[in-house]
């Protein structure tokens, strides 16, 4: 089964496997090369990811997990 997911910029709905997946582990974002990590997955797709912000990126991912967090509370 290959379940869809949506960028994180643009908000395309593509496979999994075509989308780029970053992690947020102790504070950092992690390129997740092979979509293996535990934790929770924020995915982007590749025409997204060229013009990408690294600062963009890192607070929007840091924000959505501070906001999961405090919902599991």
């Amino acid at each position: 089964m290959n379940f869809q997911r949506t960028c994180l910029k643009c908000s395309l709905k593509l496979k999994k496997n075509e989308l780029n997946r970053f992690v947020c582990t102790s504070g950092e974002i992690v390129f997740d090369k092979n979509q293996l990590l535990s934790g929770r997955g924020y995915y982007i797709c590749n025409n997204c990811l060229k013009l990408l912000d690294t600062v963009w990126l890192e607070n929007r991912i840091k924000g959505i997990a501070k906001r999961s967090r405090k919902k599991e509370l």
